[in-house]
């Protein structure tokens, strides 16, 4: 009995090459618009998490992201991706675990009608 929450984190331990995340993503942007806009509500935590230790894998993941990004449905319903505090993909997101805004901050891109959704890289499960 979730209802409609207006955000939502979508975290995968061990994201591998990235497939499911993008699966995930991809099929709620196409046939679940309440989770789709769930996931690109604003910042603070929200979006999707990826717990995952090497550079390596994470470089493939948000290859597969960017990809995804290019695809035709994430182009016409105006999703997009953002990646706070990568450069260049193998850095984590620092958590300090100080979320204290309930409020969301509506997405960089909204303004333009385009909606991102925040992608973190973890070391640990513990820092999501």
């Amino acid at each position: 009995a979730m209802g409609r929450p207006s955000r939502v984190q979508l975290i995968e331990i061990g994201p591998g090459r990235g497939t499911l995340v993008c699966d995930m993503v991809r099929s709620a942007v196409e046939r679940f618009p309440d989770l789709s806009e769930a996931l690109a509500n604003g910042a603070g935590g929200v979006g999707v998490h990826l717990v995952e230790v090497t550079n390596g894998m994470r470089a493939r993941q948000r290859m597969a992201l960017e990809d995804l990004a290019g695809e035709s449905i994430m182009v016409e319903k105006g999703y997009s991706f953002d990646f706070p505090g990568d450069e260049g993909a193998g850095k984590s997101e620092s958590s300090d675990g100080d979320d204290s805004s309930d409020e969301p901050s509506p997405p960089p891109s909204a303004a333009e009608g385009k909606r991102s959704i925040s992608v973190t890289w973890h070391d640990t499960h513990g820092s999501v």
